[in-house]
């Protein structure tokens, strides 16, 4: 789920994890960034997360390559 600007709306994209293919983890100064590419499907991007929840997601999806 990406929260929009100041709230005011929400992206919710189920990802089916059998398809994920990929993913990019980029990490900023205040806040992550991860790109999850699936395959069939259109890439979904999270944004805004906090640093430990960006390393928690990564340590995950990292898993699922393995």
């Amino acid at each position: 789920m990406t929260p929009g600007l100041f709230g005011l709306w929400r992206d919710s994209d189920e990802i089916q994890w059998s398809k994920v293919a990929g993913f990019s983890y980029r990490t900023g100064i205040f806040w992550d960034r991860i790109d999850i590419e699936t395959r069939g499907q259109k890439p979904s991007t999270i944004l805004g997360l906090d640093k430990s929840d960006g390393e928690t997601l990564r340590n995950v999806l990292q898993k699922l390559e393995t």
